[in-house]
């Protein structure tokens, strides 16, 4: 939503007896157009959550999953680049997801990982 956060568009409406709204008094003209690309939009984000949420994929990864293909009115719509890898972050932070290494002696292996006598296999 853009614009809509400046729209000052009031519409008082009055219920009646028979539950239908009729609209009493309109003030101000909208200062926005209408969105089409939104719906897809919200695709994307919830897309984002979802891979977020399921895979131990790279923001960067879900990221760039997400946003191949889309229509440029899409992707106009979409947060910057920065506040969905953010966002993917948090998101994994929440879901108790481990954090992503930062080179490979911080890399935490499961236990499934090592031979019978407690020796890594990699």
């Amino acid at each position: 939503m853009i614009n809509a956060q400046f729209c000052v568009v009031l519409s008082i409406t009055n219920v009646t007896n028979n539950l239908s709204n009729e609209v009493v008094k309109i003030s101000m003209e909208h200062n926005h157009a209408a969105q089409a690309a939104r719906p897809d939009a919200l695709r994307v984000k919830q897309f984002l959550k979802e891979r977020a949420s399921a895979t131990q994929e790279t923001p960067q990864q879900i990221m760039s999953q997400a946003v191949e293909g889309i229509h440029a009115n899409v992707a106009v719509i979409l947060p910057s680049k920065e506040t969905i890898k953010r966002n993917i972050r948090k998101r994994k932070n929440k879901d108790g997801a481990p954090a992503i290494p930062e080179n490979v002696g911080n890399l935490v292996l499961p236990q499934v990982s090592n031979t019978n006598n407690s020796y890594k296999l990699m």
